[in-house]
């Protein structure tokens, strides 16, 4: 009688920690969410450059990497980028990165970083005007019964915001111009707007001043007087916005007779979006000392 009821505990016990082991084999944690940002390119030298930035999101994970997969989606209309262990059984972790087939065209295949069960993944050429805003989401696929975590991501999404305060040469830093090309103000301006804001789609609007910039002493010495020809608070980008800007400024410039030697234009142009998750008009792009200089101008 008692080598039955050992037998019958026996059984009760390997029956119990069988259970046991299923939950743990078919149970995946998610991952821990920890920062997503964006971050400038402190070097751009065009306005291509300016407008896209690094995405970057930090997470962590505690399963084994020999029985799982990390799928991360950056917004969520994306589809998810799948990491998964490179060598799982070595001391020393490396994850690769596979992107899907929808994964937009222009941005730089991302880039992992694994340390202390922290990941850092990275994306390079985000525009900010194209893919706008990230929300990241996260799950874990179990390898060992194809299980998943459930789906876990940032309550709120993270709204890039890029400004430039240094001085830039528009004839320098717009796609295809030449630093002594001559062009209408209606050219220029048309190059300006169909980069910087056009592509933001048609809900976008810009804000828009112009000064008139003039060295009244040049030198080490320089004395830089500015006044102002057009200011635009609010408006939306149409196939005629870029006419009805060069006009008001050639009708400023024929009133007031500028010196054309040692002036420029100097544009302050700020973009805005309409965020479904932010505020309805939210600053995307912002820089304030665009300058075009008078000899580029054919009046």
């Amino acid at each position: 009688m008692k080598t039955k009821k050992s037998y019958l505990l026996l059984a009760a016990t390997l029956t119990f920690f069988a259970a046991l082991n299923s939950v743990f084999a078919t149970t995946s944690v998610p991952p821990t969410l920890i920062a997503q940002s964006f971050s400038a390119n402190p070097e751009a030298t065009t306005l291509d450059e300016m407008k896209k930035v690094t995405f970057s999101v930090r997470l962590k994970t505690s399963w084994p990497w020999d029985r799982q997969i990390l799928e991360v989606k950056p917004k969520p209309t994306m589809d998810p980028l799948i990491l998964r262990a490179k060598n799982a059984g070595a001391e020393k972790i490396e994850l690769t990165v596979e992107t899907p087939s929808s994964y937009p065209a222009g941005l730089a295949k991302p880039k992992v970083r694994f340390e202390n069960n922290e990941i850092t993944l990275s994306i390079e050429n985000w525009d900010i005007l194209i893919n706008k805003e990230a929300q990241v989401s996260s799950r874990i696929k179990n390898t060992l019964d194809n299980t998943y975590s459930p789906w876990i991501n940032f309550p709120n999404a993270v709204q890039p915001l890029v400004i430039y305060r240094a001085e830039y040469n528009l004839a320098k830093i717009l796609k295809n111009s030449k630093i002594d090309e001559i062009l209408t103000l209606e050219k220029w301006m048309t190059r300006l707007l169909d980069e910087a804001v056009k592509p933001a789609g048609a809900e976008a609007t810009f804000a828009l001043r112009v000064d008139y910039s003039y060295d009244l002493i040049q030198g080490p010495d320089e004395l830089e007087t500015q006044l102002p020809v057009l200011l635009i608070p609010s408006a939306k980008m149409t196939s005629l916005t870029a006419a009805a800007i060069a006009t008001q400024m050639e009708n400023w410039f024929r009133t007031n007779s500028p010196s054309k030697e040692n002036g420029a234009f100097v544009i302050d142009l700020n973009v805005f979006i309409t965020s479904p998750t932010e505020n309805p008009y939210t600053p995307i792009f912002d820089t304030d000392t665009l300058s075009l200089e008078l000899p580029n101008i054919k009046f």
